[in-house]
């Protein structure tokens, strides 16, 4: 959690409670609404909605807002996201994998689901935990440890 506030500059806030932590997104999303309630998103595409009167334009011109689809499919930014991908964000998740390491395992077993598969083949415990042990990145083995580890999350 720490790695995340540093490096990514993410603000963490505890809460003792579900109600508290409630409390501080309905806070929050007050907040996002209030500040953005006044832009206003010049365009010209017909499908969007007119604002009215608007002063500061000239006349002839009005200012108005995208449409939600227009802008939903803007702000969009994982819409070509494939499943392979999707498993390799997800692979990074795991304390001590990266990109190189994720991309190693998803060249193997392309989903979820093939890793799975392969985790249901394995005969005992220690042959499912030691799977992906001699997968190597960069001439280097993952080794024991991240291979246990995966194990355990998508076992």
């Amino acid at each position: 959690m720490v790695s995340t506030q540093v490096s990514s500059g993410f603000f963490v806030q505890r809460t003792s409670s579900l109600s508290d932590s409630l409390r501080y997104l309905r806070e929050v999303t007050s907040h996002i609404v209030s500040s953005v309630s006044e832009i206003v998103i010049d365009t010209n595409d017909e499908e969007d909605v007119p604002t009215g009167d608007d002063p500061n334009t000239k006349e002839g011109e009005g200012k108005v807002l995208q449409s939600y689809a227009k802008w939903s499919g803007s702000a969009n930014k994982s819409s070509n996201l494939t499943v392979r991908d999707l498993f390799a964000m997800q692979l990074m998740q795991i304390t001590g994998m990266s990109g190189r390491k994720a991309r190693a395992v998803v060249e193997v077993y392309p989903t979820p689901v093939g890793l799975w598969k392969a985790y249901q083949q394995c005969s005992t415990q220690q042959e499912k935990d030691k799977l992906l042990a001699g997968l190597t990145v960069n001439n280097r083995r993952f080794g024991d440890v991240l291979s246990k580890r995966i194990c355990q999350t998508f076992s």
